[in-house]
């Protein structure tokens, strides 16, 4: 049969069909291979790949490296790509790894300003919360341009998640900025009234303080009348001695109270 008279819909749905083929479809999915559309034979369109040629080990650094600067390479899955597709994906993860560095940036002043009850463990909490969006961020944006077919669901949820992230983190990168910009001045003023409150707590408390208590009215009030009877008694001490004594305790206290 020509091969210009194949199907090639056809083959690959057979192909699939094929329990016995598993391996096989396994195996040509491993390989590594990179499409060259502008070549005219088939041969030279799809070329298969050395593994040694596609190695990319990378250390703890470059995994790190790579959370924060997007590599073009890691927006198209495990897929193998032309150069020129290779270059569109990298400009676009670029845009991307700015925009979260930016948000990263901007939103650690907020959040270490929003724990700052941990003190000194404010500015490294708030560094870490910032991390985990900014790796959460472009782990959704690297999965929102995976769109083969089992993973179109995924695609569009990692899309929503990405776009829900930067809306939040732009609505709150201009307080982060204020924060970052104008910390003296923010810290001056909450001192302020930080102060003004303390000094109106003070005076209320001085002019309560100042008030007479009420148990120190009635206590001038029965003195005032325990005076007055001891005058009436004392112009007849003689014949009122007894009650005249028990005023002047009453008055005065006991001999034991004054000791």
């Amino acid at each position: 049969m020509n091969k210009s008279q194949i199907d090639i819909e056809d083959l690959f749905d057979w192909l699939e069909q094929q329990p016995e083929l598993a391996q096989l479809r396994k195996q040509a999915a491993a390989t590594p291979c990179e499409y060259c559309p502008t070549e005219i034979t088939t041969d030279l369109r799809l070329k298969t790949k050395a593994n040694t040629e596609l190695a990319n080990e990378e250390g703890i650094i470059g995994k790190f490296r790579d959370i924060i600067w997007v590599p073009g390479r890691n927006m198209r899955g495990n897929a193998f790509s032309t150069p020129e597709l290779d270059r569109s994906l990298s400009s676009v993860a670029k845009l991307m790894s700015i925009s979260t560095l930016w948000d990263f940036v901007t939103t650690i002043p907020l959040f270490s300003f929003s724990l700052s009850l941990f003190s000194w463990g404010a500015i490294p909490a708030g560094t870490a919360l910032s991390f985990i969006l900014l790796w959460a961020s472009n782990v959704a944006g690297e999965n929102a341009t995976d769109r083969r077919p089992k993973h179109t669901s995924k695609a569009n949820w990692s899309l929503a998640a990405f776009v829900l992230l930067s809306v939040a983190k732009t609505l709150v990168s201009g307080v982060g900025v204020d924060l970052m910009i104008g910390n003296r001045a923010i810290q001056a003023e909450y001192a302020q009234k930080l102060a003004e409150n303390k000094l109106s707590e003070d005076r209320a408390n001085l002019t309560e303080q100042s008030k007479p208590s009420s148990n120190l009215i009635a206590a001038t009030q029965r003195c005032s009348e325990l005076q007055d009877q001891m005058k009436q008694l004392g112009a007849n001490r003689a014949v009122n001695n007894l009650q005249y004594t028990s005023v002047l305790v009453q008055a005065n206290g006991t001999f034991e109270d004054n000791k």
